[in-house]
């Protein structure tokens, strides 16, 4: 049997960054969405006041999801807001 256990991303009520929770275990977690957690580290990256970081990781969202998706998402998440003008010209 794997050691590892798959757990979906939660965002929590007000936020999109998702938390992901590691189980006392100390078993892997394997995200499902792999865009959807490379668009939450861009969130997160954004409001510790990382842009470079977080445009980075949302360029990486938007090369495994769906690109148009993941932009319109990101114009009404106001945690990328600081990113907002280079999300509106991509």
């Amino acid at each position: 049997m794997s050691s590892r256990i798959t757990k979906k991303a939660m965002v929590p009520a007000g936020s999109s960054c998702a938390r992901l929770n590691r189980p006392d275990s100390g078993r892997l977690i394997q995200v499902q969405d792999h865009a959807f957690l490379r668009y939450n580290l861009a969130c997160h990256e954004c409001r510790l006041g990382r842009l470079e970081q977080a445009k980075h990781w949302l360029q990486k969202a938007f090369e495994v999801g769906d690109p148009q998706r993941i932009k319109l998402m990101a114009l009404d998440d106001p945690d990328l807001k600081p990113l907002w003008r280079d999300i509106g010209s991509a």
